[in-house]
């Protein structure tokens, strides 16, 4: 966490570059075997932070680090017990080393990265009665993996106006273990029994991203620091024989309302049980 820091005031420090912040939406799409074995399509949100400086004159170099949040599927069933849905998910943290070559305002990029995916299917029991008392939510995690991936990406900011940008482009997550995930397609419920295909195949994803890129300039550290140390000297001020007063702050109410709102927790430390694939009660 020091190193960190220090790596942060060294940057911030310096004018050789800048620093970028972005936020993306992106549509994936399962390849190869990871398709075949009916891994579904779907949609999801990126988040990134890094930093541009110029190598020579038309030519942009980024170190970026990437948060995915991908939702690729679910299926809701009507049982007996309640409304149940099974959806699969994935995150990924990555770091990325982009290059960028400037025609103006048109600037495609070619990049690299390596990171941690974890795919996961979750299911989600919800039984909303009209007494209060009997409501329940359950949440669980069937299937779960982290992996190691890695990946290319490739497409273009398009400059909107100075240090923002809109960037288009496509990028692969490749694993190079397998993972455990529902075949959502299988999912069959016939009078109130469920049955679904497990599948097992290592994870490639194709990625269609689109979102917006702010590049920002670093602040001065000495500034920040000046300005904090005269917000001290300046509290230290006394007139005449007056003395700052430190009233105690007022004590927190405890929540004591148990609304209705807290019987949808009731059953989540409980063990659904089921018959076969089916859950009928805890």
């Amino acid at each position: 966490m020091k190193k960190l820091l220090l790596l942060s005031i060294i940057i911030s420090n310096s004018t050789f570059g800048n620093f970028i912040i972005s936020a993306q939406g992106f549509g994936s799409q399962p390849l190869f075997k990871f398709n075949q074995s009916n891994y579904s399509s779907g949609v999801g949100l990126e988040l990134g932070w890094g930093y541009e400086f110029k190598l020579i004159d038309s030519l942009m170099f980024e170190i970026n680090g990437h948060f995915q949040f991908g939702e690729n599927g679910d299926k809701n069933i009507i049982l007996p017990i309640g409304r149940y849905s099974i959806s699969n998910d994935f995150t990924s943290s990555h770091l990325e080393i982009k290059i960028r070559k400037n025609y103006g305002s048109f600037e495609p990029y070619i990049g690299l990265h390596v990171g941690i995916g974890r795919y996961h299917t979750d299911e989600l029991l919800v039984n909303k009665s009209s007494n209060p008392e009997e409501s329940f939510t359950y949440r669980d995690m069937l299937f779960s993996r982290k992996i190691f991936q890695y990946g290319a990406s490739v497409g273009a900011y398009i400059k909107i106006r100075p240090n923002l940008y809109f960037d288009f482009g496509a990028s692969i997550n490749a694993g190079g273990e397998s993972v455990n995930f529902i075949a959502l397609p299988s999912i069959m419920d016939e009078k109130g029994v469920l049955d679904y295909n497990v599948n097992e195949s290592i994870p490639t994803v194709l990625l269609f991203n689109f979102g917006i890129v702010v590049s920002i300039a670093p602040f001065s550290w000495s500034d920040y620091s000046s300005t904090s140390q005269y917000e001290n000297d300046y509290e230290d001020i006394y007139y005449g024989d007056e003395r700052p007063v430190c009233k105690p702050k007022k004590p927190l109410k405890k929540n004591n309302d148990h609304s209705k709102g807290h019987h949808n927790d009731q059953k989540k430390d409980r063990k659904l049980i089921k018959k076969g694939k089916t859950p009928i009660g805890f």
